[in-house]
């Protein structure tokens, strides 16, 4: 408990300091660069810059207001502010262009802020929509005989963080039931705030019907608390394997699945090291047709398939959800979205069931991966 508190403080205090310098010097890119286009005397260009710094604090302003009083629409209004410093930014540095080749004039200024206020509106929007049911058949050889197939739906990334309304949850679950999987599995990232504001939304969560309900842990699930987290998704109904493999066999299908869980990589800091995946396979010595690995980040999979694993599910990226985070993700991890194939194995990140942070999606909707194994 104490190597979790202490890490849980290390990992605020290295937030907020990024925070404060990295929304100063964004918040001085954009006014410079109104300035420069409205030819602004310098005492505007650091009037500008101070609003939009003080601006970009409404979030972590309402994130602790909203975890005293339960009070959430400062942290969404400073969510939206957020998305709309990224994507301002995103448009600035296309902006710059011009600047570069020699031509300055107040009608780029404008069009940029016109098209960042147009674009953070539209995200809003867009994360309203429901997730869109994406199915999937991954290609195995092996699996190929006349048998119907188990269905699986991923669920990753859902951020319960008091931005979402019970409405979504029960729209979610009434989704995924229609579609009466075999299984269901959790990669990760759940809760974002105190249980007790977000108790109606696990408890729609725990009307998710399917013969198997499998977890693990994502980062902001041990930044909350891991214990925490670990309670509530036994109580939505999900065996959290975290660590862990359990093999099922689905009579209908005459198919046995063995699922392996990871933890997120932040259980080495805020718990201990966690048992290797070489370890956790070792040890096991069930029958199986298929291996599934559940682990949040999509990392190391060519490490992964050999050891046995046929199929890896992840999330975390959220497919950059507003920019320019999509192209750092892409920067960051191989296997940012979608199916990759890996020799004779594959590796599937999600977008993610919803949105973190800033309530704003700005390329497609979320989606509810659906598997035919």
């Amino acid at each position: 408990m104490k190597k979790a508190h202490q890490s849980r403080s290390f990992v605020f205090t290295i937030f907020f300091s990024m925070f404060v310098i990295v929304l100063a010097l964004d918040s001085y890119l954009i006014a410079s660069y109104l300035r420069y286009n409205f030819r602004w005397y310098p005492n505007q260009l650091f009037m500008a810059w101070l609003v939009i710094w003080l601006l970009s604090f409404t979030y972590l302003f309402g994130e602790m207001l909203s975890r005293v009083t339960g009070f959430f629409k400062l942290k969404w209004l400073g969510g939206v502010i957020l998305a709309w410093l990224s994507i301002i930014t995103s448009l600035i540095l296309v902006g710059i262009i011009p600047l570069l080749l020699g031509f300055r004039d107040p009608v780029y200024a404008e069009l940029v802020l016109a098209s960042s206020i147009l674009l953070t509106l539209w995200g809003v929007i867009n994360q309203w929509r429901k997730p869109i049911v994406k199915r999937i058949t991954p290609y195995f050889p092996f699996l190929l005989e006349k048998r119907p197939p188990i269905t699986l739906v991923q669920l990753s990334d859902i951020h319960l963080n008091g931005l979402k309304s019970v409405h979504s949850i029960k729209s979610l679950v009434d989704q995924i039931n229609q579609l009466e999987p075999d299984v269901v599995v959790f990669t990760g990232d759940l809760l974002d705030t105190k249980v007790r504001y977000v108790q109606p939304h696990l408890d729609y969560l725990a009307n998710i019907k399917a013969s198997v309900k499998l977890a693990v842990s994502g980062n902001h699930d041990f930044y909350s608390n891991y214990d925490v987290f670990k309670d509530v998704i036994q109580k939505a109904g999900f065996d959290c394997i975290d660590s862990s493999v359990k093999t099922f066999y689905f009579d209908k299908q005459d198919r046995s699945l063995r699922f392996v869980g990871l933890p997120d990589s932040d259980y080495q800091r805020f718990v201990g090291e966690p048992l290797s995946l070489k370890d956790l396979l070792a040890a096991d010595s069930s029958s199986f047709d298929l291996t599934v690995l559940l682990r949040h980040r999509p990392i190391e999979y060519e490490q992964s398939y050999p050891l046995g694993v046929d199929l890896q599910l992840s999330g975390h990226t959220h497919d950059g959800q507003i920019p320019p985070w999509g192209l750092l993700v892409r920067l960051a991890f191989k296997y940012h979205y979608g199916l990759h194939k890996v020799e004779n194995g594959y590796v599937y990140t999600t977008k993610g069931t919803s949105t973190w942070g800033p309530p704003v999606r700005l390329f497609g909707p979320s989606e509810i991966p659906f598997f035919y194994l």
